[in-house]
């Protein structure tokens, strides 16, 4: 990460490229966060991931606790701290009274949703939220009505 860094060369079979560099070099390392969920790409992850980021859609709360202890337990065995992992989660919300939650989002009116990803947060160990939300109505209720409360 420091300025002195060399150029990068490769010659590949349809491209080449001499002596390239990237500026401004990043004041930081950049964290890489993995959403995988089979057990080879665990211990990827669990060596070599500064977080781990799976989707509710493809891996439901429980499936999550699962893959998660499952990725930890890896980070052991590979002789790492797991907590230097962070664990994330993408989440679908939909922010609507008398909206029914199911197994691939979280919806509800603001107290629902707030309530719902608290519990989530907690229940999972979650350090970091990956939020899709649909049109600009949803985030501003959820800007104003849930986010404030999560964060206390």
């Amino acid at each position: 990460w420091g300025s002195a860094a060399p150029g990068v060369s490769v010659r590949g079979e349809h491209f080449r490229v001499e002596d390239a560099s990237i500026e401004p070099r990043p004041e930081r390392q950049i964290p890489i966060w993995l959403g995988v969920y089979g057990r080879r790409a665990l211990g990827v992850a669990a060596r070599l991931a500064d977080g781990w980021i799976p989707s509710m859609p493809f891996a439901s709360p429980e499936r999550f606790v699962t893959l998660r202890d499952r990725l930890l337990t890896a980070a052991e065995e590979a002789g790492r701290d797991p907590g230097e992992i962070t664990l994330a989660y993408n989440v679908g919300v939909q922010i609507q009274e008398g909206r029914v939650a199911d197994e691939r989002s979280v919806a509800g009116g603001v107290a629902e949703v707030t309530d719902r990803l608290g519990d989530l947060i907690q229940r999972l160990g979650l350090g970091a939220l990956s939020l899709w939300i649909r049109g600009e109505e949803q985030r501003q209720r959820f800007a104003e009505g849930i986010l404030p409360a999560l964060r206390r």
